[in-house]
């Protein structure tokens, strides 16, 4: 008589373990598979998209109705450019004039969203562009952060210029946002994120040139790169700032100069100091 016997035991069956040891498995990876998808849906709550913005880059005004309906109101009115080109256009109002879309030959070129009579809380700069469907690219430059208003440009392929124009900071709240689809009727293009080396190589080709149609050159000396502006577009890399150097007489004078590359930086196209022009 076996052990097992004499103490009036029974041996479990190697078959019902391996049984009981599949449903535990299973259940651990139903458990984990519900935790997650309560996870995800936690997460896509906190991320809720207001608007998205991105598909009315340049859309038509059957498109715009098509997908927002009949306007609320319609207002016509002719813009001016900057540089004073006057354009026909027309401004599609929804939801209480929250939403303005702005129409220009036929296509819709900027977004006014005025949330001042229900601002929106956010968690970070993240954040803000998740609520409005925005995947921001990789060449996107922030060019102005003053606590006040939050601006950038070369947002995504479709999107120029992304700009909160009015919020808090402090309390993280929007109170306006602008979302403009072609800065060209604005008579600008987009800037164009740059990495340092390439701030550092723009900046040192442009101290050597300058240096060149100096009276003494080992007399220049240039101001830190905090007063220097770079900037990029499409088109162009344009740099300004300022060289102290001797003249003639040997007196320290100040010069400002403004050097254009081409988008590359491959190739100088212009460079002006103190309005005139040597390279053109």
């Amino acid at each position: 008589m076996s052990e097992e016997q004499k103490l009036g035991k029974k041996k479990k069956p190697k078959g019902c373990l391996i049984v009981i040891l599949f449903f535990f498995v299973i259940g651990a990876i139903i458990a984990g598979t519900q935790a997650g998808q309560q996870t995800s849906e936690t997460g896509n709550k906190s991320e809720n998209v207001i608007l998205d913005v991105g598909k009315f880059s340049k859309i038509s005004t059957d498109e715009l109705i098509s997908i927002m309906g009949e306007p609320a109101s319609l207002v016509e009115n002719e813009y001016a450019s900057p540089k004073g080109t006057v354009y026909p256009s027309k401004s599609y109002y929804y939801s209480d004039n929250k939403y303005q879309f702005v129409v220009i030959d036929d296509k819709v070129i900027t977004l006014h969203i005025d949330l001042n009579n229900d601002p929106i809380k956010y968690k970070n700069e993240k954040n803000i562009f998740s609520m409005f469907g925005i995947n921001p690219s990789d060449i996107i430059v922030k060019v102005a952060d003053t606590g006040f208003a939050l601006r950038y440009e070369s947002v995504t392929e479709n999107i120029d210029e992304f700009w909160i124009n009015n919020m808090d900071s402090s309390e993280k709240k929007i109170n306006n946002i602008q979302i403009r689809y072609d800065l060209t009727y604005y008579d600008t293009l987009p800037r164009i994120a740059m990495s340092i080396s390439e701030k550092t190589d723009i900046q040192t080709r442009c101290q050597n040139g300058v240096k060149s149609i100096l009276k003494s050159p080992s007399s220049a000396k240039f101001p830190n790169i905090t007063n220097w502006y770079i900037g990029k577009d499409k088109e162009k890399i344009l740099v300004q700032s300022y060289v102290d150097a001797q003249n003639g007489f040997g007196a320290m004078i100040r010069n400002e100069f403004q050097v254009t590359f081409s988008s590359s930086g491959d190739t100088v196209t212009s460079l002006i100091m103190d309005g005139v022009e040597y390279i053109k």
